[in-house]
């Protein structure tokens, strides 16, 4: 997993300055107020005045039921596995990806894996009694209850873990052992730098004693020149903990899973092509030291992926699933000119026209926006970073905006028009995202805000990083998912066809409409990033016998444990077709209006 980092320009509050005010004459004056008395009486009027304009703050909302619309697919509240099971069946957790760095090097038949630069390049699976296949089997069926479609990733990458003999002792248990390179040159940098022996970091650990016994290190040469940048050691025996990867491999896989499952909506349907390949070179250097190009990335997918289809052509398969900025450039120079994503499906639209079989269903890549980082480094401007998503005026200040995309990201919009130039008819997925502040109200209506903004813009499939929980440690991340899914602890959900809905203040209060099928409802998620309450006029257009009153479900800094049921909103009639309603939303809030038709 790679993230990159924004950097945004401060807010700074607008200063108050008091302008010199003079008592008037006593002498006019019938009675006589103490001066000290009037000032104290005069700057509570003040004070009141302030409180009572930011209560006022106002915005209108338009709402049309009847423009715009479009499904919004359900795929789009994807979390990836680890999210707690219970919480995957209250909130019917539509897919779950197995994926990640750790997924690259997976070997099914002893299930085993190789943790790479992530963690001291261990491999698992040593113990001897595993099950092929048998960790993703396991999440399969731990979120068959909620009904999640699995994701899974299909290795591509030439080398994959292995837990044998090859080895001169009983089968190595990481990529560098002390044993195999020596003493320190298979250490971590803190030997050659101390300022990277920081709390917490597995830097401090080395060399790591793995469960297995062996000492692992990370690789890195002591005697680097520059203590600051460590020279990688190269791995020369990369067959005593891996084994070649191949088509047939997956393709077996593949089978063992259809003969478990079943193949299609209920059964494993999904797989995506590997995980950040262009970061081969980084995270998996042992095996893939020169990293891979965009034509080895291209020509592995289609390899696999041939294989994959021809034995169920019912799948449906994603790529290339890079990391965000450098991922989706890869090198120009070596791609025609155009960027990783393009040129990839340029290629696979080319395979499709040669070979009449269409591999790609799902262009995918992966996107971490916002500040990152604690509670405090959150503040309004992790609510901005969501127009990274779609807005042509809003430039988050990445180096791929400022000298590659000439101009703001937008980048739903332009991924969606690199799939109509280059290979029309496939479907947009982001399938690890995350936007930081995860403690933070300000990270939970980000996300709030996100998911929003996906339906609107018709993404197909999402999946966040994180792991929310209501219970767990990231468990601020639990309530946008609850709002759209389960506001009301009883099924109640966000609806699943768009439509049209605008803001007067977009940066201070955004809207999000859709209809439910199953009983024509009208849903609004309404998320005020404000720190104060703000009044909204909502306007709704082409909705009809919308009933008296509303259902008002709230998320605020108030209450970070839960989502509270507010009082209905009484609705009032301009017209045949026309409503409109006043409600106040609470500071820093996220909120799910529910207009019920009257039967």
């Amino acid at each position: 997993m790679w993230r990159s980092s924004q950097d945004f320009d401060s807010i700074f509050p607008t200063e108050n300055r008091w302008s010199t005010w003079a008592p008037p004459n006593p002498s006019n004056q019938g009675v006589l107020m103490p001066r000290n008395l009037l000032l104290l009486f005069l700057t509570a009027i003040f004070v009141a005045t302030v409180n009572i304009a930011s209560a006022q703050k106002s915005v209108i909302l338009h709402v049309d039921v009847a423009a715009d619309n479009h499904p919004i697919d359900p795929n789009i509240y994807g979390i990836a596995s680890g999210v707690d099971s219970t919480f995957a069946q209250q909130i019917r957790l539509p897919n779950v990806r197995w994926g990640g760095d750790a997924t690259t090097r997976y070997n099914w038949e002893n299930d085993g894996t190789n943790s790479g630069y992530d963690w001291f390049f261990m491999t698992s699976g040593t113990e001897g009694t595993t099950t092929p296949g048998g960790q993703v089997d396991s999440m399969i069926q731990s979120y068959k209850p909620a009904g999640a479609k699995p994701l899974i990733t299909i290795p591509i990458i030439p080398w994959i873990s292995y837990a044998g003999n090859n080895d001169p002792k009983t089968g190595a248990t990481c990529s560098f052992p002390v044993y195999g390179y020596g003493g320190a040159t298979a250490y971590g940098p803190q030997l050659i730098n101390p300022n990277f022996n920081w709390p917490g970091s597995p830097f401090q650990y080395n060399p790591f004693v793995n469960p297995y016994g062996d000492e692992c290190g990370w690789g890195l040469d002591p005697n680097s020149p520059d203590p600051n940048n460590p020279i990688p050691i190269l791995d020369t025996n990369i067959t005593w903990n891996h084994v070649e990867n191949t088509p047939a491999i997956q393709t077996a896989w593949l089978q063992h899973l259809a003969s478990t499952w079943g193949i299609g909506r209920h059964g494993v349907q999904l797989f995506q092509l590997d995980n950040e390949p262009y970061g081969w070179g980084n995270t998996h250097r042992d095996v893939m030291p020169a990293g891979a190009t965009y034509d080895q990335i291209i020509e592995l997918g289609q390899q696999y992926a041939s294989g994959l289809k021809k034995a169920h052509p019912k799948i449906q398969i994603l790529g290339p699933s890079d990391f965000t900025l450098g991922g989706w450039l890869g090198d120009q120079t070596q791609q025609n000119g155009l960027f990783a994503g393009q040129y990839y499906l340029q290629r696979m639209a080319n395979y499709e026209k040669e070979n009449h079989v269409r591999l790609l269903d799902y262009f995918d890549e992966h996107f971490y926006g916002g500040n990152g980082g604690g509670v405090a480094n959150c503040d309004a401007t992790e609510l901005e970073s969501t127009r990274a998503l779609w807005d042509p005026t809003f430039n988050s200040g990445t180096w791929l905006e400022q000298w590659f995309f000439k101009g703001p990201m937008r980048l739903i919009p332009r991924f969606k028009s690199w799939t109509d130039k280059y290979y029309p008819g496939t479907k947009l997925a982001i399938t690890e995202y995350g936007w930081g502040c995860e403690d933070s109200i300000y990270g939970a209506l980000a996300l709030t805000d996100a998911l929003g903004i996906y339906g609107r813009e018709g993404l197909d499939l999402a999946d966040i990083f994180s792991s929310p929980d209501p219970t767990g440690q990231s468990n601020l991340l639990a309530y946008p998912f609850l709002l759209y899914r389960n506001y009301d602890g009883k099924g109640g959900e966000y609806g699943d066809v768009w439509v049209k809905s605008t803001s007067s203040n977009q940066s201070e209060v955004s809207v999000y409409g859709a209809i439910r099928s199953k009983d024509k409802a009208l849903t609004l998620v309404i998320v005020n990033k404000s720190a104060n309450d703000i009044t909204a006029s909502v306007r709704l257009a082409n909705f009809k016998d919308p009933g008296t009153c509303a259902e008002f479900f709230y998320y605020s800094g108030a209450n970070l444990n839960q989502i509270v049921k507010g009082n209905d909103i009484p609705i009032a009639q301009l017209g045949n077709t026309a409503k409109r309603f006043k409600a106040t939303f609470p500071a820093l809030s996220a909120s799910i209006v529910v207009l019920r038709r009257e039967r």
